[in-house]
């Protein structure tokens, strides 16, 4: 009686921690998963209060001042569908990963082929991710998701890509081309999406991840007077309510300066290597109360563009120009309802020239502020419905620009003229699955 008392004592405790273990056990990954993001919105957008080009700054737009009459658009924001999975190859613990994911342009503007977006294959391990593929940067993603972040998700014309990674020019957020070598609006962007790359993630260990990638010199011309590559890196801490993390990233021959020789007459019209860097770092902090979930985030980038080999450049020519920028933001979310905030500054550039010292800097007034205000209601927790309102205050001879979504318009330096302050407002839906 007594050894039977026993074994149902040991079974009554060591049945439910089976089950417990077994309930525990992580679930297979799926081999293929279907996912997506539509977001729509009707917006109002115009650039006013044009002044004129500064004739001693690099990239700066000749011509008598413009502006951009108001007009309504449909914008897509950031919308896409994808198929993405993992597949044991029961080697050492190997497994296959693949994602392919695709514009999806609700608004009807075409989009240029599949896989367009974020789209990789590569192996995993308990040692990390390596992979091919077309994939957003270190330094651009690394603090997606974190409470660093964007309060308003990196999206559309209030994406916070309007200042931070971009040095004005009329700069835009690169669209996911494939490393080019070309002068244009979207290579001098420190928010990339960098074709042709070998990315490695590495496992968290204790909240930290290392993120590193290498986008290919395959679009150098045939002379390699132009060798375009990429060279991006970021380490995140990201556990419980905090959130650390700091960046680096190098283009070479990305903002060309072949075509310098019409703005700046004394920079030789020949080809030059370039070397841009960026340095950022990002604090967030989430703070639960009875009343609703405040998220407080800030960052500081410094960018810097400049002539790889001044030894080639006479004096007098244009030799490097950098510039420091900052975000703060906030959102505040309370049952169904989200409140979003969120301030950037960009400081006047510090442009160099080889061997002289010119009076007054010619950076002196191309710094930008960006004021972004918004709500959320969110539906489910895939399905929300916001409101929005930015507006991007250009000092006399900077060129800032709503970094993503919008008319086409505001990417052209002939649409618009140094001064001018974009404002954008809208309603739009969001549904993720």
């Amino acid at each position: 009686m007594t050894s039977l008392k026993k074994l149902i004592a040991v079974l009554a405790v060591s049945l439910p921690l089976a089950a417990t273990a077994q309930q525990a056990a992580p679930p297979a990954a799926p081999l293929y998963q279907w996912y997506g993001t539509l977001n729509l919105n009707m917006q109002y957008i115009e650039v006013s209060k044009p002044t004129s080009p500064n004739p001693g700054l690099p990239f700066s737009a000749a011509g008598a001042p413009r502006n951009m009459t108001g007009r309504f658009a449909l914008s897509t924001d950031s919308s896409n569908i994808g198929i993405r999975g993992t597949a044991d190859t029961n080697v050492a613990g190997v497994g296959v990963v693949y994602q392919c994911e695709t514009s999806a342009n609700l608004d009807g503007d075409a989009v240029s082929g599949i896989c367009n977006r974020n789209s990789r294959i590569g192996l995993s391990s308990g040692y990390g991710t390596l992979f091919y593929g077309n994939w957003d940067s270190p330094y651009k993603a690394l603090l997606y998701g974190t409470k660093a972040d964007d309060p308003f998700g990196n999206t559309d014309v209030y994406d916070a890509a309007a200042i931070i990674g971009s040095p004005g020019f009329y700069t835009r957020a690169s669209g996911g081309r494939s490393t080019g070598g070309t002068t244009g609006n979207t290579l001098a962007s420190f928010n990339q999406r960098a074709g042709n790359s070998i990315v490695y993630h590495s496992p968290k260990f204790q909240g930290v991840q290392l993120k590193a990638q290498y986008s290919a010199n395959e679009y150098a011309n045939r002379a390699s007077s132009i060798v375009p590559a990429l060279y991006s890196a970021g380490v995140n801490y990201d556990t419980g309510p905090i959130s650390v993390a700091v960046a680096y990233e190098r283009h070479d021959d990305y903002a060309s300066f072949a075509n310098l020789a019409a703005l700046v007459p004394t920079v030789p019209a020949v080809s030059h290597h370039t070397t841009d860097q960026g340095v950022k770092a990002g604090l967030g902090y989430e703070l639960g109360t009875s009343a609703g979930t405040l998220t407080v985030g800030a960052q500081g980038e410094w960018l810097q563009y400049a002539m790889s080999d001044t030894s080639k450049v006479a004096t007098g020519a244009f030799e490097n120009t950098s510039r420091f920028a900052y975000l703060v933001g906030a959102k505040f979310r309370t049952g169904s309802h989200e409140i979003r905030a969120r301030f950037m500054q960009a400081l006047d550039q510090d442009v160099k020239f080889k061997g002289v010292t010119v009076s007054p800097n010619a950076g002196k007034d191309t710094g930008a502020l960006n004021y972004t205000l918004g709500y959320a209601y969110y539906l489910s927790s895939a399905a929300q419905v916001y409101a929005y309102a930015t507006y991007l205050d250009n000092a006399k001879y900077a060129t800032y620009t709503l970094a993503t979504g919008g008319p086409a318009a505001l990417t052209a330096a002939d649409t618009f003229t140094a001064g001018a302050n974009p404002f954008a407002a809208g309603l739009g839906m969001r549904y993720a699955f």
